[in-house]
């Protein structure tokens, strides 16, 4: 009889922990997100605490602390930053109230030579709902070292500070503001025509839908509280006629003028057609609990937000003003599936479009941009070779 309480009760354990571990991280999970529900019409708390989808996002979020392998270059990138050797931080920039670093392969009062440094803007990736340029120095570093680049990462309006179209916004107001006067001012060496965007994830799906749209005549300003000169009334507020020329938008350029300086698109493991991942999010039980429909302003604009879609639509014409786009994606992405690139690639290919494809065996989604910041890793030498080398040469040759 002991021994069957005995039995009883680790069983009774062994379920609580099987079932009320799960639904306590799905609980806590969706009271600390708002109880977020991307299907109109349907119970948001029923949806939530589904069994299935339960169990889904208990793996999911397991998944995350597989993140923790990584904390190494958390504690290198942390302390490169706060030291602040060959960046120029937090530089205002656009309309959205964001601002941008600059890694230089250089000091600032150094005398410079004729223009030649290109620039390579880099969009990181975080679900369109995370991220800080803080955390990519050593990325800027080794690419600086190994293409001779100068480097500007951007923060951009994540949601919920900004929807989508203000981080495209954000991507065309950082090409005008390398296009701009004073920033030519401070980097001498640069040609402001010599501009690579790269992006990873949803940074890589933002790179991708921002030449899309310059190639489609498209600069959507967005927000009524904007004047002529693209600054807000508040930034505006105390601020010198200096201080607001720094931060020249993409209105005081065209289209045309933007992309001619764009030279090329680097996108790793690229989310690129929108419903296809909300999918894919689905599969894994996290749409909801992701930032991705909410910045997209719901499913109906999906298609909208997706460069895939977008391509189909487009005249041979803007096609042909595409700049080189270039896609690596992991083999073994289970974040955003091999799928997304090579669906793009297809279509950018049946439209002749300039598209490489480049596959990385065994490469993961965060492994492909953290191997790269440091010599060494897994992956460094095959991205960097990728980048610098091959896809770099072919584009400033």
């Amino acid at each position: 009889m002991d021994r069957i309480k005995v039995i009883s009760g680790k069983v009774a354990r062994g379920a609580f922990l099987a079932v009320g571990v799960p639904y306590g991280i799905a609980i806590i999970t969706n009271i600390a997100l708002g109880w977020p529900c991307s299907q109109q019409g349907e119970d948001k708390y029923k949806r939530a605490l589904n069994p299935s989808r339960v169990l889904k996002v208990s793996y999911a979020l397991a998944e995350q602390f597989t993140l923790v392998r990584f904390l190494p270059l958390n504690i290198k990138w942390s302390l490169l930053y706060r030291a602040g050797n060959k960046v120029v931080k937090d530089v205002k920039y656009g309309v959205n109230g964001n601002t941008l670093d600059v890694w230089t392969p250089y000091s600032s009062s150094n005398t410079y030579p004729e223009p030649t440094r290109p620039v390579v803007v880099f969009v990181y990736g975080g679900a369109w709902g995370s991220g800080d340029k803080a955390m990519y120095g050593l990325l800027a570093q080794e690419i600086m070292d190994n293409l001779g680049a100068l480097v500007v990462i951007p923060n951009y309006s994540i949601y919920p500070k900004g929807d989508v179209k203000e981080m495209i916004c954000d991507v065309h107001d950082t090409v005008a503001y390398i296009k701009s006067p004073s920033f030519h001012e401070t980097f001498h060496d640069v040609d402001q025509n010599k501009i690579i965007l790269f992006g990873h994830s949803a940074g890589a799906h933002l790179c991708a839908q921002s030449v899309i749209e310059l190639s489609e005549g498209i600069l959507e300003r967005s927000g009524s509280d904007r004047p002529a000169d693209g600054i807000k009334v508040e930034e505006r507020d105390g601020m010198t006629e200096a201080d607001t020329s720094k931060l020249l938008d993409s209105s005081a350029f065209s289209p045309s003028e933007l992309l001619s300086s764009i030279r090329g698109v680097v996108g790793v493991g690229g989310v690129y057609h929108i419903m296809d991942h909300y999918h894919h999010e689905s599969w894994r039980g996290v749409e909801d609990l992701s930032p991705m429909w909410r910045a997209m302003n719901g499913l109906e604009n999906f298609d909208h937000f997706s460069p895939t879609e977008r391509v189909l639509k487009m005249s041979q014409q803007q096609i042909e003003r595409l700049p080189p786009i270039y896609l690596i994606h992991g083999t073994d992405d289970k974040v955003v599936p091999l799928s997304s690139t090579e669906k793009f690639s297809t279509t950018l290919t049946e439209r002749e479009a300039d598209v490489t494809v480049r596959l990385i065996g065994e490469g993961g989604h965060a492994e492909l941009i953290m191997d790269l910041m440091e010599r060494g890793r897994k992956f460094y030498d095959v991205m960097m070779n990728l980048i610098t080398l091959e896809f770099a040469d072919k584009v400033f040759k």
